[in-house]
């Protein structure tokens, strides 16, 4: 584990100009915070992220640039690689299976978006005072789910992913149950959690 001596930098995804400056302002002094940069896409973020630096995320679940699925996918992808940062995500999604997609196990703190300032100083000061570390997290879902799952949130039937990707039906429905069993989710939960994803993608 990194020395909690060490100065901690916070790299901001949030297109908020207030939540940014509210970051700076709340931030005690004791905590031993680094530097605070701010950027705009997933691309940036991943530029940003030092291995050698001790750094707190902070990012919306989905932002002016990126949708809903793809910051999920990218979190869980990029997350294993930088497990000593700490990452915390504001949302206002509380969807039982995107919290499980991630919650494996204690790698990630979800915040409420409507009292993002309130919730993360409590989490920033406590934690980055403390040098508290997470676990390792792995990705729930395969690459062929994920494929699976994202044509769904577009509203592709089954029928024609099966089409589109030279899978048969068989396959296709398999893994829509697969991601359903994953994710703990009935059908209804499982079509609410696509309704809720596709609303976020299409703002």
């Amino acid at each position: 584990m990194i020395s909690a001596k060490e100065p901690t930098d916070i790299l901001v995804l949030e297109p908020s100009h207030f939540i940014v400056e509210g970051i700076k302002g709340i931030m005690a002094p004791e905590c031993n915070a680094g530097k605070i940069t701010a950027v705009n896409s997933l691309m940036e973020l991943a530029f940003s992220l030092n291995k050698m630096k001790k750094q707190v995320i902070v990012m919306e679940l989905y932002n002016h640039t990126d949708n809903v699925c793809d910051s999920i996918r990218f979190i869980l992808n990029i997350r294993p690689s930088y497990h000593q940062h700490r990452w915390i995500i504001l949302t206002d999604i509380f969807h039982e299976g995107i919290s499980r997609l991630l919650s494996h196990p204690a790698a990630i703190t979800l915040l409420p978006k409507s009292e993002a300032l309130a919730c993360i100083s409590g989490h920033l000061n406590n934690n980055i005072a403390s040098g508290t570390g997470y676990h390792d997290l792995h990705n729930p879902l395969s690459g062929g789910e994920w494929q699976i799952l994202q044509m769904m949130v577009r509203g592709i039937r089954e029928k024609d992913i099966s089409t589109r990707l030279n899978r048969s039906y068989k396959t296709v429905s398999s893994q829509k149950l697969n991601i359903m069993r994953k994710l703990q989710l009935s059908k209804t939960d499982f079509l609410k959690l696509l309704l809720e994803l596709r609303k976020r993608a299409l703002t």
